[in-house]
């Protein structure tokens, strides 16, 4: 602990340390991976979650900075799971299914070649060829 800069911590796992003179880094929840900061400008308080959230008091920037580490930590979650769910699903296919869905995916891929300007045709292609590669990965390690 610094004596110059103490950390204080409330009754919600909300932890902050004044790191010098109207600049606090805020931990959440004990998580120092995921920090977020709170600059003092003028009378309000912004509370630096992706974009300047301004507020009028320390309390309710504390509140704003612990709500978007919580939420990013449960978006992390939720597409962490839906993951795991989807190799799982891709784990139980057939070879039969595999190759299908591959045929599918190089079916759109050369579709691509005749689409419409406003289509972004490399990076199609490229996420397009990242899943029929995935499909092979799996399918080679079963």
């Amino acid at each position: 602990m610094n004596a110059l800069f103490p950390t204080f911590q409330n009754e919600n796992g909300i932890g902050w340390t004044e790191t010098h003179d109207g600049y606090w880094t805020v931990v959440v929840d004990g998580d120092a991976v995921n920090t977020r900061a709170i600059t003092k400008a003028g009378s309000s308080f912004i509370a630096w979650i992706g974009h300047q959230d301004r507020h009028w008091c320390f309390e309710r920037a504390l509140k704003a900075c612990a709500a978007n580490v919580r939420l990013q930590c449960a978006m992390a979650d939720e597409a962490e799971r839906a993951r795991e769910e989807a190799i799982a699903s891709l784990m139980r296919m057939t070879p039969e299914q595999k190759a299908r869905a591959i045929d599918r995916l190089e079916a759109e891929r050369d579709a691509l070649d005749y689409s419409d300007a406003h289509v972004d045709v490399v990076a199609r292609k490229a996420i397009i060829d990242t899943k029929i590669n995935r499909l092979r990965q799996i399918g080679s390690a079963a």
